[in-house]
C-alpha cells in the first residue's frame, strides 16, 4: 500500500511537469507584425505585350492601427518601356497592408516624377527628345510575407508597374 501511494504521488508530479507548457501572455510585436523596412524588385509586363517595366523599391511602416492595418510609405526608382519611347521615373506612394498572418492585401497611391524619352528619325536625321512630367502612381496587389519573416513575394497590377511580380527582403 505504501508503494502504491508513492507510485501515485510520483505519477501525479511527473505527469504535470512533463505535459505542462509555458504560456506567453503577451507575444512581442515582432512575432505578430511585419518587419518595418523592406526592399524589393519588380518586373512587369503590360498587355498587349508591347510594354515592360522594372523597378526597385524601399518601403517602410509608418503606423500600425489597432486592427493590424499597416500604413506604409514607398519610394521607387524604375523604368517603363512602351512602344515608341520610355520613362525613367521616381515615385512616392503611401498605402496600406492588411492581414494578420502571411497573406496580405496591399493598396498604394501617389505620384511619380518621370522623364519621357522618345526617338524619331524623320528623313535622314536621328532625333532624341525628352520631357519631364508628373503622373499618378499606384498599385493593388497581394503580398506574401510572414510576420517577423524576411522573404517577400508580391504580385498585382498598377502603374507604372503594369502587371508585376516581385521579390524582396524585409529587415
Amino acid at each position: 500500500m505504501k508503494y502504491l501511494a508513492l507510485f501515485f504521488l510520483l505519477f501525479l508530479t511527473v505527469s504535470s511537469s512533463v505535459f505542462s507548457q509555458e504560456v506567453e501572455e503577451n507575444p512581442s510585436p515582432a512575432d505578430t507584425h511585419l518587419k518595418k523596412n523592406s526592399v524589393f524588385g519588380n518586373v512587369g509586363l503590360g498587355l498587349p505585350w508591347i510594354s515592360g517595366s522594372a523597378s526597385i523599391t524601399y518601403d517602410r511602416s509608418i503606423f500600425i492601427t489597432q486592427d493590424d492595418m499597416d500604413i506604409r510609405g514607398k519610394l521607387s526608382i524604375g523604368y517603363l518601356g512602351v512602344f515608341g519611347g520610355s520613362f525613367n521615373y521616381q515615385s512616392v506612394t503611401i498605402g496600406l497592408l492588411t492581414g494578420k498572418h502571411k497573406n496580405h492585401f496591399e493598396l498604394f497611391a501617389g505620384a511619380a516624377l518621370n522623364q519621357y524619352n522618345t526617338s524619331s528619325s524623320p528623313g535622314d536625321t536621328f532625333q532624341e527628345e525628352s520631357s519631364i512630367g508628373i503622373f499618378p502612381a499606384g498599385n493593388i496587389g497581394y503580398r506574401y510575407q510572414k510576420p517577423g519573416g524576411w522573404f517577400i513575394f508580391r504580385t498585382g497590377i498598377g502603374f507604372p508597374d503594369l502587371g508585376y511580380l516581385g521579390v524582396g527582403v524585409a529587415f
